[in-house]
C-alpha cells in the first residue's frame, strides 16, 4: 500500500518501480467513483403523474428514460398489442381487430 507495484512483462521477467528520489513517500490521488446520473440532470418518473391515463384505457403505464421528459408511454396488455407516447394507445388484439381506447371524460385532458 503506498507504493507502486511491481508489473511483469509478457516474457515473465519481473519489472521493479522506479526509484524514488532520496525522502520523497509516493502519492495518489483517490479515483472518484463515476456519477450514477448526469451532474444536474433531473429524473421525471412521469408514470406517477400521467399513469391514470393509460390505468383508465386498462393499459399499462412505462417510463423509457426518466431523463426525458415526454417520452411516458401506454402499452396495451395481452392479448392486446400497441403503445402510444403521451396518450392511451390504440390496441389491436391479436386476432387483426382493433380496440380503439375509451372516450374521455368530458372536459379531461390526456
Amino acid at each position: 500500500v503506498g507504493e507502486a507495484a511491481e508489473c511483469t512483462e509478457t516474457t515473465g521477467a519481473v519489472v521493479p518501480p522506479p526509484p524514488k528520489p532520496e525522502g520523497q513517500r509516493a502519492t495518489y490521488a483517490p479515483v472518484p467513483a463515476p456519477p450514477t446520473k448526469p451532474e444536474g440532470q433531473m429524473e421525471f418518473d412521469e408514470c406517477q403523474e400521467m399513469g391514470f391515463v393509460c390505468e383508465s384505457a386498462g393499459q399499462k403505464c412505462m417510463e423509457p428514460n426518466v431523463h426525458v421528459k415526454g417520452d411516458w408511454m401506454c402499452v396495451c396488455t395481452a392479448p392486446h398489442v400497441g403503445a402510444a407516447v403521451g396518450e392511451a394507445a390504440e390496441c389491436t388484439e391479436t386476432t387483426g381487430a382493433v380496440v380503439p381506447p375509451p372516450p374521455k371524460p368530458e372536459g379531461q385532458r390526456a
